[in-house]
């Protein structure tokens, strides 16, 4: 492609051994290897910590002038789908902690950290589909279905459901769409049913 740039040509060793000196915390290569995943600070650093803002008013600027300049609107309009008839349930897919994003979500040493997909939902939700937490349910939407564990936690909100995005798109028989309009399906799946699919040897009774 004749393309020539320096920083094209960098190892992963050069762009690593780059970011590590940019980081500011003393951290080498060797460090880094020898501890994997590590935060870079003890304490987390609260972004906006003083209040002021890159802002001609040093504040949080609703209503842009510049926007409405470009041809945006001078204040921003929330758009989301409408909310999933029939009983199904809208999907929220939070980044797994292990991947930047769900292109990693392939690698070996990174799907032993994603293990099991799991799936989160409100304890309102699992009791009217009669299910416990451990229990072995199926997702599914007209793109495809997978197992999952089940989580209960009261965080996710009522009618909605959370599923790590890398734990669930590393499962080779899912296909998740960016804009689920019809939401997702639900549904409890006996241990014995999701073995026999597999093709798993079931113990005897």
């Amino acid at each position: 492609m004749g393309l020539t740039e320096p920083e094209l040509l960098e190892s992963d060793r050069e762009v690593i051994d780059d970011l590590l000196a940019r980081s500011g915390t003393g951290i080498d290569w060797n460090e880094l290897s020898a501890r994997g995943t590590m935060r870079l600070y003890a304490e987390p650093r609260i972004e906006f910590e003083g209040r002021g803002f890159a802002t001609p008013s040093g504040r949080v600027e609703l209503a842009s002038a510049l926007a409405e300049a470009d041809g945006h609107g001078r204040i921003a309009v929330p758009a989301h789908d409408a909310r999933p008839a029939d009983g199904r349930l809208r999907l929220l897919s939070p980044a797994s902690p292990w991947a930047m994003n769900t292109s990693f979500a392939n690698d070996p040493k990174i799907a032993l950290k994603l293990a099991e997909p799991t799936v989160t939902l409100h304890p309102e939700d699992a009791a009217r589909r009669g299910l416990r937490v451990g229990d072995t349910v199926e997702l599914a939407n007209e793109a495809g279905s997978m197992p999952a564990r089940l989580a209960v936690e009261s965080i996710v909100p009522v009618g909605a459901r959370t599923a790590r995005r890398a734990t669930a798109e590393a499962h080779p028989g899912w296909q998740q769409r960016q804009r689920p309009q019809r939401g997702h399906g639900v549904r409890h799946r006996p241990d014995d049913e999701r073995a026999r699919r597999r093709g798993d040897r079931l113990p005897r009774r």
